[in-house]
């Protein structure tokens, strides 16, 4: 009786694996300053006022997750400062989650 084994031999198939050094992938380094932590976060961007805090959530149930948008509403946080935001604070509020089931 032939065995799955057997067949692949006669086929010329090769089944090793390929471990080591030689067959490693190389990842590319970061760019310097592409991801930040919570804490560096936190102390390069500006905290809200409760104002813009309530134009941000406006903002959102105007246009959804379109977070372009949201930004050219809010007018005066960059594209950085909104993602934070959102995120951040927003993120684990009791206002998302009453925001996300609004929109199902």
């Amino acid at each position: 009786m032939r065995t799955a084994e057997d067949s692949s031999a006669e086929q010329g198939d090769d089944l090793t694996t390929r471990i080591g050094n030689d067959y490693q992938a190389v990842i590319p380094p970061l760019r310097e300053g592409t991801i930040l932590s919570i804490e560096e976060a936190e102390d390069i961007l500006p905290p809200c006022s409760v104002i813009e805090k309530y134009t941000f959530l406006l903002a959102l149930y105007i246009f959804g997750k379109n977070l372009s948008l949201v930004t050219r509403f809010v007018g005066n946080k960059s594209m950085k400062e909104i993602q934070a935001l959102y995120y951040g604070e927003f993120y684990a509020s009791y206002e998302y989650r009453i925001w996300s089931e609004w929109g199902k």
